[in-house]
């Protein structure tokens, strides 16, 4: 039960970017823009800069498009995404 007056916490949604890495530039510039709602934790922003070196890079995207209640496509000449098997 809650408190009277109290709202309960929204949900953190998760956005997913797909974006060229020679769009990097544009990236960050988008990320300034998710910023507020990450500090308010509405939204928590993913992109392939969290992968680390080892990680297995194809199913560390699949479980991040699997969790995403958004996905964000930074489309340009460059864009191509992944190709199935």
């Amino acid at each position: 039960m809650r408190e009277a007056g109290k709202r309960p916490p929204r949900p953190r949604h998760r956005v997913f970017l797909c974006y060229s890495h020679a769009n990097n530039p544009w990236l960050k510039r988008l990320l300034v823009h998710f910023g507020p709602l990450d500090k308010d934790n509405l939204v928590e922003v993913w992109s392939d800069e969290r992968i680390r070196p080892g990680d297995d890079w194809r199913a560390e995207i699949e479980a991040a498009l699997a969790t995403a209640r958004f996905a964000v496509l930074l489309v340009s000449a460059d864009f191509c995404p992944l190709s199935g098997p």
